[in-house]
């Protein structure tokens, strides 16, 4: 593993990721309602809009969340269009749930069924019942999605007939999380960078290298390829998309202090 980083004129050289085993769940005929992990390239959209993953119109959502509930989407709206052109689509698990209750994990905690609300722009993308984000107002568009009905949704776009053989579900799938020997991994591309954020360029130094992270772009903790890592300063880090959070930790606030005491947060 490695890959050329014509800045620093070196070459990067990574430990192997290693992961947990997982024991292979049994084989189910039907696609599972609780969901399934599924290549982005694999989910199609049909010609109305709508989501297909093997000839089967389906809805996806976010499984592991970070600060804030995930909305399920429908349809190939401007949300996922945004997420795909981001590198981060790989996140959504696949599912034909009608309840509106779906396998969810926030942050570190552990799978859980919480109920999500449609995306605004899937409706907008598929006219839903005249559905217009442009022309109804924010309580009227409010009022659609706490009233929405996925099995009417199914009813106007119904299943496909085809059977799936899944091979993981959401419930049963290997979770977001680091390798076992993510810190070794961690450590050394730092290390070999010299302890320099790649975003702003801030020497931090080995002996404040705590405020060095390393972020992974497509959102995927196991995939520590070269090419997908960025050693950012916690500033930085802060500042990509869905880690806002990092804000509001004493980490951030000594980091501030200590290397940007005369620059103001931009929110």
């Amino acid at each position: 593993m490695g890959a050329p980083l014509s800045r620093y004129q070196v070459v990067i050289k990574l430990p192997i990721p290693t992961a947990k085993p997982i024991p292979l769940p049994p084989i189910v005929l039907p696609l599972p309602t609780e969901g399934l992990d599924v290549e982005g390239s694999e989910i199609l959209t049909h010609n109305d809009g709508t989501l297909l993953y093997k000839d089967k119109r389906v809805i996806i959502h976010i499984r592991d969340a970070t600060s804030h509930l995930p909305r399920f989407h429908l349809a190939n709206c401007a949300t996922l269009v945004e997420m795909k052109h981001a590198g981060r689509f790989e996140r959504y698990v696949v599912s034909n749930q009608e309840d509106g209750y779906f396998h969810i994990r926030m942050g570190s905690s552990s799978l859980q069924q919480r109920k999500l609300p449609v995306c605004q722009n899937c409706l907008d993308r598929l006219r839903w019942k005249g559905f217009s984000i442009e022309t109804m107002s924010s309580s009227f568009r409010k009022t659609v999605v706490d009233n929405f009905s996925i099995k009417e949704f199914f009813f106007k776009y119904p299943h496909s007939l085809h059977k799936v053989l899944p091979v993981y579900s959401d419930g049963s799938a290997s979770k977001n999380e680091y390798p076992t020997n993510w810190d070794e991994i961690s450590s050394e591309l730092r290390r070999q960078l010299g302890y320099v954020c790649q975003s702003c360029h801030l020497v931090v130094g080995e002996k404040n290298k705590r405020f060095l992270h390393v972020h992974h772009l497509n959102g995927i903790r196991m995939d520590c390829r070269v090419e997908n890592l960025k050693c950012l300063c916690i500033s930085c880090h802060a500042n990509q998309p869905m880690h806002d959070q990092m804000k509001f930790t004493s980490e951030y606030t000594e980091f501030k202090n200590k290397f940007r005491p005369d620059k103001d947060d931009q929110y």
